[in-house]
Parts: C-alpha cells; sequence; structure tokens
C-alpha cells in the first residue's frame, strides 16, 4: 500500500538557502537523521497507507481541493525549533492562503479515506531532522536561525513514500483556478 502525503513545492533556492542555515546543526547532532534538501517540502495534508485502488479517488480529491485557489506568496519566518527531542523544523509564515489550502484539500480527501491525523492543528514548517541515533538538543538550536526567504506557490503534489520520494500527481494553482 502506498504512503502518501500532499505538500507544497520548495524551490531549490530556497531549499538551498535552509541546507546552509542549518549546516552548523549538521555538524553538532551528526546523530540525528537529516533530510537531504531536496527532499524538503511542506507537508499540507499527512494521508498515511492507502490500499492501490483508492490512489485515482486521491488524485482526484487533491485536484478538487486545489480547484479556485490562485498562487499566493510563503515566507520562511527565520524560526529553527523542534517538535520535543524527536524532530528539528523550520518555520514557514502561516498565511490565510496556506491555511485555507490545507483545510480544503484535508476536506476532500477525508471524503475518500480516513485521514489518521484527526483535527490536528496545522503548523506550517520544513522537517529538517529526525531523532536517530541521538535525540533532538533543544540548547543547540538557540542560536542558529533561518533567512526569511519567500517564494510564490505556484504547484502541490500528492507525494508517495517510500525509498525517496516520488510525485503521483502535481496540481499547478493557476489551472487550477482556470478549471
Amino acid at each position: 500500500m502506498p504512503r502518501l502525503f500532499v505538500a507544497v513545492e520548495v524551490p531549490q533556492a530556497v531549499r538551498s538557502a535552509v541546507g546552509e542555515a542549518v549546516a552548523p546543526l549538521r555538524a553538532a547532532m551528526p546523530g540525528l537523521r537529516w533530510v537531504a534538501p531536496e527532499r524538503y517540502h511542506l507537508t499540507l495534508v499527512f494521508i498515511g497507507s492507502v490500499d492501490e485502488a483508492a490512489v485515482p479517488a486521491v488524485e482526484e480529491a487533491v485536484d478538487q481541493g486545489c480547484r479556485g485557489v490562485p498562487a499566493f506568496p510563503l515566507q520562511l519566518d527565520g524560526r529553527i525549533g523542534s517538535f520535543g527531542r524527536r524532530v528539528i523544523w523550520v518555520g514557514v509564515r502561516t498565511s490565510a492562503e496556506l491555511a485555507s489550502l490545507a483545510v480544503r484539500v484535508a476536506q476532500r480527501l477525508g471524503e475518500v479515506v480516513p485521514l489518521p491525523n484527526g483535527q490536528r492543528v496545522f503548523r506550517a514548517h520544513l522537517t529538517v531532522a529526525r531523532a536517530g541515533r541521538q535525540k533532538v538538543r533543544a540548547g543547540t538550536l538557540r542560536d542558529v536561525t533561518a533567512p526569511a526567504v519567500a517564494w510564490p506557490v505556484e504547484r502541490i503534489v500528492l507525494l508517495r513514500s517510500a525509498a525517496g520520494y516520488e510525485v503521483v500527481r502535481a496540481v499547478d494553482l493557476a489551472a487550477a483556478t482556470d478549471a
């Protein structure tokens, strides 16, 4: 069964800037599992494992959730933090457009597949590391910040997670608006 999630693509320039910002943390905490910059993304909705037969309905739900949504700007907020001792993240400003899109897509998806996170609060972030042989040392994060880089959100992707990420479906927001 494929493991799926819906995400905002992060452009190369932003991925590079984030990679440079977290480089000192990589050196300070080598026992963490660091996410490769080419895999940085902003998860809108985690779907989880679904039957292969349900994938076309999931694709259609993502299309419907994006329909009528124009491209919008997004920006890193400069924060680097952690969820407990398990995950290091880079903060993203949660705009009304981003929060609305996450709700719209989740509502459509919830009509075709059960979502594992229920009504979890949406927190816009890029995950950059997870606990591995080592746990996150929060004190190490105090003096490290990320640049407040901005980019236009023009494409939403449905990703399949396995050894890497595979794009199952991409929705161009401008095209979704015209549809």
